[in-house]
């Protein structure tokens, strides 16, 4: 360990030399050959730092050093954890770890591995699992090469998978739509119009209006570190988990904006957009309640009904699953398919958990998600780096997606009769 340390702090000082030089000579910057040399020192200190630590680990774990200083925490993990898991399990790595030792015990006893001591048994005539009439070894803790958690998205559904999928640059995407939202004036296509006419008279000429919906991508990130001990110690690979969960985060938090973002650096979220129809609770009606009459004004207002889902709150499933018509036929069908929980007037049912709370304006929406255009710059980045935290001996990992979205309709559509249709609708708050 000495000649180690000693090996690190004269690497140490010949990088600082190089920088020193390179302020001199070069206000700073770094030559071609500084920069190979830089490099390779540090590449060099990385691995004496790795050799110096596993040596102290192995000699915490065979009580030759003692309980660790001060245990130092961050975001991912301790090495108080690490430790402490090495003392349940025996101080082997793994069941392959432990079961050679025993293998190697048994051709060598006089070699036997010091971790077995504290597993051994003595001859017993009891019978017991913890030893056997002829000696052995006790079985330490087992090892399950699997981790638990909660499932992030128990709760919801990736909304994503549902909206229109639009390939864009960094640069962003201008997309060409029609304005033809009013269909008041005569015309269903944005100003076009047909007429009948004697004949010899001139026809009646007609044009149509349009616009463009702009997407530009934003960054969407997520950071966090490692320690090079728990990396090396950890029988699963942690960056494997890492990127698991951080892909998790991204599938909730990108479902919260399709539902309430507000365009400011994010998604532009359906309940923020113009073209949310809202529809109002029955005069008279209970606080907190949904009743057989907003689920039927809800449906009246879609305009797409056969490509629309319902999407709500996991706390409004006891009224919906008891909603009755005025025949006392129960509304809720349940799902014969894998996702949605139910079926409401044949439409699917999933639940949100960034949906709001029940009797609040979003605890439930009517929405087709193919009018909701979703522009992405590729897939997740994932990177990691050794020198952000070099001297802690950490590792660094960043998730990047780029990307942005709002719904195409800019206003619901007014017919030529009736009430205002939109592919999202709500229902107002019923305090």
């Amino acid at each position: 360990m000495d000649k180690l340390r000693a090996k690190f702090k004269e690497l140490k000082l010949e990088a600082q030399s190089i920088v020193d030089s390179a302020k001199e000579s070069n206000d700073g910057i770094f030559t071609a050959e500084q920069t190979e040399k830089y490099n390779e020192i540090k590449d060099k200190m990385a691995s004496i730092e790795s050799q110096m630590a596993s040596m102290k680990e192995m000699d915490d774990l065979s009580g030759k050093i003692g309980e660790p200083e001060a245990v130092k925490t961050n975001a991912v993990t301790t090495v108080k954890v690490i430790k402490e898991a090495y003392e349940e399990t025996g101080g082997f790595k793994d069941s392959h770890d432990f079961l050679k030792a025993v293998q190697d015990s048994t051709v060598n006893p006089f070699a036997r591995d010091k971790r077995l001591e504290q597993l051994a048994t003595a001859g017993s005539d009891e019978a017991k699992l913890s030893s056997n009439p002829d000696g052995g070894f006790l079985v330490p803790r087992g090892f399950l090469n699997m981790l638990m958690k909660t499932d992030a998205n128990g709760l919801q559904y990736d909304t994503g998978q549902f909206t229109r999928k639009i390939p864009m640059g960094f640069g962003g995407v201008d997309v060409p739509a029609r304005v033809d939202k009013t269909h008041s004036d005569g015309s269903v296509t944005g100003g076009f119009k047909v007429y009948r006419k004697a004949e010899t008279s001139a026809a009646t000429a007609s044009q149509s209006e349009y616009e463009q919906i702009s997407l530009k991508p934003v960054e969407l990130i997520g950071a966090t570190y490692a320690t090079e001990m728990l990396l090396k110690a950890n029988p699963m690979s942690f960056a494997s988990i890492i990127q698991t969960s951080f892909g998790e985060e991204f599938t909730s938090k990108l479902n919260a904006e399709r539902l309430t973002g507000t365009s400011a650096g994010q998604y532009l979220g359906v309940l923020n957009s113009a073209a949310l129809v809202t529809v109002a609770k029955v005069t008279s009606q209970t606080a907190d309640t949904i009743n057989f009459t907003n689920i039927v004004n809800m449906f009246s207002r879609m305009y797409n009904p056969s490509q629309a889902v319902w999407l709500c709150n996991h706390n409004t499933l006891p009224q919906l699953m008891s909603l009755a018509d005025a025949g006392s036929n129960l509304v809720w069908q349940d799902s014969l398919v894998e996702g949605p929980v139910g079926r409401i007037l044949g439409r699917p049912v999933y639940l949100d958990e960034n949906c709001e709370t029940l009797g609040d304006k979003g605890d439930i929406y009517f929405i087709n998600w193919n009018e909701y255009l979703e522009g992405t710059v590729g897939g997740m980045d994932m990177d990691e780096s050794i020198h952000v935290r070099f001297l802690e001996n950490e590792r660094a990992y960043r998730f990047v997606k780029y990307n942005d979205a709002r719904p195409w309709w800019t206003s619901a559509l007014t017919p030529k009769k009736g009430s205002t249709l939109s592919p999202f609708v709500t229902l107002a708050a019923r305090a």
